[in-house]
């Protein structure tokens, strides 16, 4: 039941490491996944640091929406259905944030 409570982080996270994999090579994309293995630890703390992490990776997308958009509108291209597909994305991480205040989520990570 966990592993169903933490899937908006579990996916926030793993599409995170995709954009790292297209950016910033193999190795830090790989560390960033392995990241995921850290919610298995159960510790209170893990919250805390994914919160962090994920705040990051918001300033990430939103960093990188502006410049796909920038690009998009200086070569003539549609940018709508990228805005639409990163506010998404960026929402989903947002949400993800919040998310880990969730009761049931504390609850667990209390207990250990």
């Amino acid at each position: 039941m966990r592993f169903v409570r933490m899937l908006p982080v579990i996916f926030a996270g793993i599409i995170f490491s995709a954009h790292v994999l297209r950016f910033y090579g193999v190795i830090l994309a790989l560390l960033s996944f392995l990241f995921i293995f850290t919610l298995l630890a159960g510790k209170r703390w893990v919250l805390r640091v994914w919160q962090v992490y994920l705040s990051g990776a918001t300033l990430v997308w939103i960093s990188a929406t502006i410049g796909f958009i920038r690009y998009r509108m200086a070569v003539g291209m549609p940018w709508g259905r990228l805005a639409l597909i990163m506010g998404v994305v960026i929402a989903l991480t947002v949400f993800s944030i919040f998310w880990l205040e969730n009761k049931k989520v504390k609850e667990y990570y209390d207990k250990k």
